[in-house]
This record gives C-alpha cells, structure tokens and sequence, in this order.
C-alpha cells in the first residue's frame, strides 16, 4: 500500500473519530464509512463538474505550462479515471491502456464532455451506495487532486473557481 493511501486513509479514519466526539456531545451520530465515502466521493466529483459547466469553452485548451495537461484534458482524465475506478469496484481488471492511453477522441464541446463526467461519477456513487470500498478512498484523493490542478488553470487565466465565489 502506498504511503499516499494510507496516509489519506489514516487522515479519512481521524476525520470519523472527530465526528464521533461531536455526537457524544448531543449532535448528530458519525456518518458510516459508505456514507462519508459516498459524500466525499460526490463533494470533489461536483467541485469538478461545476468547473466542466463553467470553464470558458474557448479556453479549454489552457493549462500551467506547456508539459501538463490542459483543462478539457484534466476534465476528460477525471472522467476516465472514474469509468476505470467503476471497472474496479465491479470486480473487474480493466486494462488501462484502454481509459489512459490517449486523449484521441475526447469529446471537445461542453455538453458531452459534462454529460460524459457526469455519468461516470454518477456509476462509481451508485456502486458505492451498494458497498463503499476502501480502493475508493485512492480514487477520491487522486481527483482532489486533478481539482486542484482545475484550480491552478482557472488562477493563471485570471478566473475564480465556481467554489471560491460562495
């Protein structure tokens, strides 16, 4: 196991106790491990979706500098990562070559690019709902991490992300 994942487990395990302390103090009970991996799972997927809705269209070629993705590319790895993580939490052995082999034939226009995220997102929640895994835990923290990458690329074009305006 990674030191990555363990750590995040190991952070995701303490967030639980703290929330257990809070309900030995008259607050709601802690949420179950499916219900907080179904909740964060769904927090950083609608962060980025938000961003997919809103980035201009006619930037989605942008990135930080020239040898890391652009933003549509960013957007369409999420959603290959998520239609693989969903192959995974089925019980399968995806081959990855197939969902991070190239980014030929990603969709270019809004609608479909959003729709396609959507979907994927929407497969993994719904597997998760049925039994929340444990692998779950490296697919959340790796889309906080291309989330944060979102959020460079919308910094550098002088944008504020959909979350930060609140």
């Amino acid at each position: 196991m990674s030191k990555r994942l363990i750590l995040a487990a190991c952070s995701f395990v303490l967030a639980l106790a703290l929330a257990g302390g809070a309900s030995a103090q008259g607050q709601q009970p802690p949420p179950t491990f499916e219900q907080a991996t179904l909740r964060q799972w769904n927090n950083v997927h609608k962060k980025i979706a938000d961003m997919a809705k809103d980035f201009p269209e006619d930037k989605f070629d942008a990135r930080i500098q020239k040898d890391v993705r652009s933003f549509i590319e960013e957007i369409w790895h999420v959603t290959q990562t998520c239609e693989w993580g969903a192959a995974i939490l089925r019980g399968e052995q995806p081959d990855a070559n197939k969902y991070f082999g190239s980014y030929d034939g990603r969709p270019r226009a809004r609608a479909e690019l959003v729709a396609q995220l959507e979907k994927a997102v929407s497969d993994v929640a719904a597997l998760l709902q049925q039994k929340a895994s444990p692998r779950a835990i490296g697919l959340i923290e790796h889309a906080g991490e291309h989330y944060g990458k979102l959020v460079a690329i919308y910094r550098v074009n002088g944008l504020v992300p959909p979350a930060s305006r609140n």
